[in-house]
C-alpha cells in the first residue's frame, strides 16, 4: 500500500473578529488572541485563545461568560475566524459560608478570606482568600466552591478541617561556626480562641542564649495582617563582648502572599555590654534603653525552600534608633538578594549579594556591638572563619563596622546517588566605619564544596581558599561544615 499525500497550500487566517466584548477589556482581549490575520491556521491556536479569554473575564468578575467561535472560507486557502462574546453581567460576592470550623474561627475565618459582600467577584480573589485562610496555619484542609445566587451573586461556601493545635518541637544542631546548638519551643494555635495564639521558645549554644514568648493575634488590622507582641530574652557571647539585652517587641505584618511580606516593629529593650578587650573605644560606647523602630520587606519567589534551583528572593531592613528614645542612637539599612538559574541543568548557578550600612546618630559616636555589621563564615564570606572578616580589636577579636559588602557565585551540580559538588567565589569587607569604604581592600576567597542532600537541605562541606590577603593574621585556607545551603 502506498500512500501518496500531497498537502497543498497551508491555509492561512485571512479575518478574525471578535464581538461582544465588554468595552474595558477590548484591548487586553485582542492582545490575547493567538489567531492573527496572516498567520497560518491551527485549531491549537483556537482552543488556546477560547481559553485565553474565559480567564480574562473570569479575573475580570464575568463569572458565567461564555465565548464561542466559527470557522469559515473566504478563499481556497483561507478562512475567517469569529469570535462570539456573551459576558454576562458582572458578579459580585453576596454569602460567604464556613463548614468545619468551631464557632470561634467563624468570624475570623470570613475577615481572613476578604470574601466581603459587594466585592467583586475574580478567580483572584478565590485564589487569594486560599492563601489567606492557609496562611492562619489553623487549617490541614481548604476548599472554597461557588454556586450562583443571582444573575449578577455568587455565593461562597467555605469547608474547612482544623488542624492540631499544638506543636512541640525539640532541635539538635551541629555546625563549626557555633558549635552545638540545642533548642525547644511550644506553639498553640488557637490558645485564646479566634485564632489567637501563643509561642515559646528557648535556644541555647556557646555564643546565643535566648528565649522568647508571643502572642499573636490574626487579621486584626486588615484581612492579610498578622499582630504579634513578644517577650525577649537574649545574650551574645561573642569574642569580644558578652550583650545581655531584655524587652519588649510590638510587630504587625502584612502579607501580600505567604512568601512575600512587609513588617513594622517597635522594640523597646534595656541593652548592656560587657567588652573583653581594653579598647577605650569600645568602653565609652553608650548601652542602656534601647527604641528601635524597624522596618523588613521579604520577597520569595523560587522553586524549593531547602535548595532552589530558579528564582529570585531578597529581603530588606531599616533600624532606627532614634536619639531621644534611646541611650545608644543610629541608623542602618541592610539588604540581600539571592538568584538562582537552572537553564543548564543538571547544573545550577546561584549568585548572591548582600550590602549594608549604619552610623551613629546624635550624641553617640559609636554604634552598640550588637547592632555593628560582621561577616565571614559557612553562610557569609567562606574565606574567613566566622565573624573573622572585618575590624578588631587589639587582642584580635572581632568588632564589626559601620559597612558591609558580600557577593558570592556559586555553580550547584549533582555527582552521583545524593551527592552534589560545587565550586564558588566570594567576596567580601567589611569597614569600621562608612566614610573609610574602600573597595580595593574587598578579599576574595574561592573553593569547592561536597554536599550530601536530606530531606531538610544538604549536608555542606566547603572549603575556602583566598586569593587576597589584605588580612594577614588570618589563614589562608578554612573549612566550613553546616546544614542548608550556603544562600
Amino acid at each position: 500500500i502506498i500512500f501518496d499525500i500531497d498537502p497543498g497550500p497551508a491555509v492561512v487566517v485571512r479575518e478574525v473578529d471578535i464581538t461582544g466584548l465588554p468595552d474595558d477589556l477590548e484591548a487586553s482581549a485582542r492582545r490575547l488572541v493567538l489567531t492573527r490575520e496572516g498567520t497560518v491556521f491551527e485549531d491549537e491556536r483556537l482552543a488556546a485563545t477560547v481559553a485565553s479569554l474565559d480567564s480574562l473575564l473570569l479575573y475580570w468578575g464575568y463569572a458565567r461568560a461564555r465565548v464561542e467561535y466559527e470557522v469559515r472560507w473566504t478563499d481556497e486557502t483561507g478562512v475567517g475566524v469569529d469570535y462570539s462574546v456573551a459576558a454576562g453581567k458582572v458578579n459580585y460576592f453576596r454569602n460567604a459560608a464556613v463548614e468545619g470550623a468551631p464557632g470561634d474561627l467563624v468570624s475570623l475565618t470570613k475577615k481572613a478570606s476578604d470574601i466581603r459582600r459587594g466585592r467583586r467577584y475574580s478567580t483572584k480573589a478565590m485564589r487569594d482568600a486560599e492563601d489567606n485562610l492557609r496562611r492562619l496555619d489553623i487549617y490541614r484542609k481548604i476548599s472554597l466552591e461557588v454556586t450562583d445566587a443571582d444573575e449578577d451573586s455568587i455565593d461562597v461556601n467555605m469547608s474547612v478541617a482544623v488542624r492540631k493545635t499544638r506543636t512541640v518541637k525539640l532541635t539538635l544542631r551541629y555546625w563549626n561556626d557555633e558549635g552545638l546548638r540545642v533548642g525547644a519551643s511550644w506553639r498553640h494555635r488557637n490558645l485564646l480562641g479566634a485564632g489567637r495564639g501563643f509561642y515559646a521558645t528557648a535556644v541555647a549554644s556557646n555564643l546565643l542564649q535566648r528565649a522568647e514568648i508571643m502572642l499573636w493575634w490574626p487579621a486584626l488590622v486588615a484581612p492579610r495582617s498578622r499582630e504579634a507582641i513578644s517577650a525577649i530574652f537574649e545574650r551574645e557571647n561573642e569574642e569580644a563582648y558578652v550583650q545581655v539585652a531584655y524587652g519588649v517587641d510590638l510587630s504587625s505584618t502584612y502579607y501580600f502572599s505567604i512568601e512575600n511580606n512587609i513588617q513594622a516593629s517597635l522594640i523597646v529593650a534595656d541593652v548592656g555590654v560587657t567588652y573583653k578587650t581594653a579598647d577605650s573605644a569600645d568602653a565609652d560606647v553608650p548601652q542602656g534603653l534601647m527604641t528601635v523602630l524597624s522596618a523588613r520587606a521579604n520577597q520569595n519567589n523560587t522553586d524549593h525552600p531547602f535548595n532552589p534551583r530558579r528564582g529570585f528572593s531578597s529581603w530588606t531592613r531599616i533600624n532606627w534608633a532614634p536619639d531621644r528614645l534611646s541611650e545608644n542612637s543610629f541608623i542602618k539599612w541592610e539588604a540581600s538578594a539571592s538568584a538562582y538559574i537552572g537553564n543548564l541543568e543538571p547544573a545550577v548557578f546561584a549568585l548572591r549579594l548582600g550590602l549594608g550600612a549604619g552610623k551613629p546618630t546624635g550624641r553617640t559616636s559609636r554604634i552598640i556591638a550588637g547592632e555593628r555589621f560582621y561577616s565571614g563564615g559557612a553562610n557569609s564570606m567562606r574565606g574567613f572563619g566566622r565573624r573573622r572578616l572585618g575590624p578588631k580589636d587589639s587582642a584580635g577579636a572581632p568588632i564589626g563596622g559601620e559597612a558591609k559588602v558580600e557577593a558570592s557565585l556559586e555553580v550547584r551540580s549533582p555527582i552521583f546517588w545524593r551527592l552534589w559538588g560545587t565550586a564558588f567565589i566570594d567576596a567580601g569587607q567589611v569597614w569600621a566605619e562608612a566614610s573609610t569604604v574602600d573597595l580595593g581592600r574587598i578579599e576574595v576567597a574561592v573553593g569547592p564544596g561536597l554536599w550530601l542532600m536530606t530531606p531538610v537541605g544538604p549536608l555542606r562541606f566547603d572549603v575556602g581558599y583566598r586569593l587576597t590577603m589584605f588580612d594577614e593574621a588570618e589563614p589562608r585556607v578554612v573549612y566550613h561544615f553546616a546544614v542548608g545551603t550556603a544562600f
